[in-house]
């Protein structure tokens, strides 16, 4: 276990007997010297920068962490307790279809689209009506305006 301000970071197992286990100083670069031709070496960002000697390991986890965020949260629609009471679907909670997150919870982008749809069927109507009197606004804008001269 590796522990970062008295919690436990990260947990390395290898599959030799560990000899030795050094960090690079104010970095977040472990070596480890164990029973075998080559020497265990890892980058735990929580524990501190990569060293200035090898800043491409910044640069990967700053990718990976990227990566991770698109894919995992992707297909989930955060929703808090009011949009659950507006979504009628108090019988959800507590299964496997609410996952509890932050202060409130995630929900399938598709089963929240087809709450959406029976609880509001309309909607859509709505949503077009909205889209048609933007352009009819949008094309008054560019209409010529005559000005008259005032008479005297």
């Amino acid at each position: 276990f590796f522990f970062f301000n008295d919690t436990a970071t990260t947990e390395i197992y290898t599959e030799q007997i560990v000899g030795s286990v050094r960090c690079v100083q104010e970095t977040g670069l472990i070596f480890i010297a164990q029973e075998d031709q080559r020497i265990g070496q890892y980058f735990i960002p929580q524990l501190g920068p990569a060293p200035k000697w090898c800043p491409f390991l910044e640069n990967i986890t700053e990718e990976l962490e990227e990566q991770l965020s698109k894919t995992v949260y992707d297909e989930y629609q955060f929703v808090t307790m009011d949009d659950i009471e507006k979504l009628n679907c108090h019988h959800l909670m507590g299964t496997k279809m609410l996952k509890p997150y932050l202060h409130g919870f995630l929900m399938n982008v598709k089963m929240y689209n087809k709450l959406k749809e029976i609880n509001d069927p309309f909607a859509y109507d709505k949503f077009r009506k909205d889209i048609i009197q933007k352009k009819l606004e949008d094309e008054r804008k560019n209409r010529i305006v005559i000005k008259h001269k005032k008479r005297k």
